[in-house]
């Protein structure tokens, strides 16, 4: 297979993650292993090409530290007519300058016509310099150097590396090494090529610190695969060939994203105006992918909204179901079972965020649950088996991760207060840390407790379905006043007061019921379509490297 067979059967790996990416990392690889271009015999061989170049670049100075980059040294087998070079021996190598002290001293700038190329300027160059940092002037150039157009750069602190082909005469400081090739050398471009190939490589000799760097006694040994000149011509001109045609894919895939997102965002709305059967189907068109986050977020939307399921009159009205777990309340109260929770205000017509269907109303998370508290402060000593410890760690969207979780003694669960033992039933909600807002109810019957990070809340007289409240928490409408109370916190916070004074939308009990029984099928096909995406790019995947395999051993 050839490359320009393996550019044809591009959309079937284009889900591959970075698929183009890879594809120019493919070709620059092939491109300086000489599997590229055929080799003509005809050529001068690259030893010749050597000779002349290394026998005028004696100059350099002898006496430099040399590190010697074992790993890099033919790293693989070259073709007929190759040899191995290094910078120093293919034209002039050297550090820029910048020898003033303070570098940003406004006498080297003022008026200043010279530029001035930082690291960040090669950064960004994608192959080629267009950007400076600065203007030097007379005085300014006098302490550093112009190298000219054309001038190959390599950054060696900060970004250690990058690589990129000067666009206009420049000045750069000795955080950047020039290469200027031998005048026997067709083109700077294919060193460039070759550089980016061993960016990785280079990488790795930059210790780490806060300041990363290598020198250039490292670049000086690196070992470049030299072709002749003349098929260093032909591979600069079928590397540039591809490339080209990379971006055009690279073009097609961001043009098809951008068409993908619109339809997306169009059928969301559709379906959030008229949710019939029909424009739920469309969700799921397999022309486009629309993010399960993002499908999964607006199935919460439309559910809290309620406009997900149809109303029914018949249902028991809402202000009689709430009126009945008051009463209940009150006995539990009476009863020494529960204290009495504070009175939350009525929701005023202001405070509505939107309008609700017929039979359903607002209410406050304070008036909902019996009591919202939060677990234990004190140490607890952690123990190999007993009661777990929920954190915040355990509480993940919708259910309880028990894995991986710490347990408390025995005789100090017993001494916990009954607030610090929720509950099956219970709804617990992370108020600390980054996570603050993930729900889950608890759903066995076994004697846990939780930290500090975790509030509880408390459902003993509670009438209202478990898995709508967990879900009302979950959606978009909840998680955004949950945020934006935690706002300008260092840390991610919730307080038990600012939750307990949020707004929630309460359908009947019946109709609460078929919203989660319709949301329950509709996350499933979201599951299932996240299966599918997965494998899809799974596949694709193994495609592209299997055809990468596959070239590269036809290329051998």
């Amino acid at each position: 297979m050839n490359v320009e067979t393996f550019f044809e059967k591009f959309n079937q790996f284009a889900d591959a993650p970075d698929a183009v990416a890879k594809m120019r990392n493919l070709v620059l690889n092939l491109a300086v292993q000489g599997k590229l271009v055929p080799q003509n015999p005809e050529d001068e061989p690259a030893d010749q090409l050597l000779k002349r170049t290394a026998s005028q670049q004696e100059k350099l100075r002898k006496n430099r530290p040399k590190t010697t980059l074992e790993e890099s040294l033919h790293p693989f087998d070259l073709p007929k007519g190759w040899t191995w070079a290094t910078f120093p021996a293919l034209g002039e190598f050297g550090r820029g300058k910048s020898k003033h002290r303070p570098r940003n001293d406004p006498s080297l700038y003022h008026a200043g016509t010279y530029k001035l190329v930082q690291t960040g300027d090669v950064a960004r160059a994608n192959g080629e310099v267009q950007t400076y940092t600065a203007l030097y002037n007379d005085t300014g150039l006098a302490q550093s150097r112009l190298w000219p157009k054309g001038t190959m750069c390599i950054t060696i602190a900060a970004n250690i590396a990058d690589s990129g082909i000067l666009g206009f005469d420049a000045c750069f400081p000795d955080s950047v090494v020039g290469f200027i090739p031998h005048d026997d050398l067709p083109s700077v471009q294919y060193f460039e090529y070759f550089l980016r190939t061993a960016k990785d490589h280079l990488e790795k000799y930059a210790p780490s610190t806060a300041q990363k760097n290598i020198n250039l006694g490292i670049l000086e040994q690196v070992m470049i695969p030299l072709p002749p000149a003349a098929e260093q011509s032909r591979i600069v001109a079928k590397v540039d060939e591809l490339m080209a045609l990379c971006d055009r894919l690279e073009a097609q895939q961001q043009e098809r994203d951008t068409q993908q997102a619109a339809l997306a965002r169009a059928s969301l709305a559709r379906f959030a105006d008229a949710p019939t059967p029909a424009n739920l189907n469309f969700l799921f068109h397999s022309s486009y992918h629309i993010p399960p986050a993002d499908l999964q977020k607006s199935i919460l939307s439309l559910a809290v909204q309620g406009k997900l399921v149809p109303q029914d009159p018949n249902d028991e009205r809402i202000e009689r179901v709430l009126a009945e777990m008051r009463s209940r309340r009150e006995e539990l109260i009476a009863s020494g079972e529960i204290r009495e929770p504070k009175k939350q205000p009525a929701v005023s017509a202001k405070q509505a965020p939107f309008e609700l269907p017929d039979g359903w109303l607002w209410e406050r998370w304070g008036n909902i649950c019996d009591w919202i508290t939060y677990g234990f402060t004190k140490p607890m000593a952690h123990v190999d088996s007993g009661p777990p410890i929920i954190t915040a760690k355990n509480v993940r969207n919708g259910f309880l991760d028990l894995e991986n979780t710490h347990y408390a003694e025995e005789n100090e669960f017993a001494a916990l207060r009954p607030k610090d033992r929720p509950k099956k039933g219970d709804i617990l909600i992370v108020k600390d840390g980054a996570t603050i807002g993930r729900a889950a109810m608890v759903d066995f019957s076994d004697s846990f407790c939780i930290s500090q990070t975790v509030a509880v809340l408390w459902r003993r007289s509670c009438l209202l379905h478990g898995a709508f409240l967990l879900m009302l928490i979950r959606s978009p409408f909840t998680q955004e006043m949950i945020w934006s109370k935690a706002e300008g916190a260092a840390m991610p916070h919730l307080s038990i007061t600012d939750f307990a004074e949020l707004i929630i939308p309460i359908p009947p009990v019946s109709e609460q019921r078929r919203i989660v029984a319709k949301v329950d099928q509709l996350m499933a096909l979201v599951d299932e379509l996240q299966t599918q995406l997965t494998e899809s790019r799974a596949t694709a995947k193994n495609l592209l490297e299997a055809l990468v395999a596959e070239l590269t051993v036809s290329r051998s």
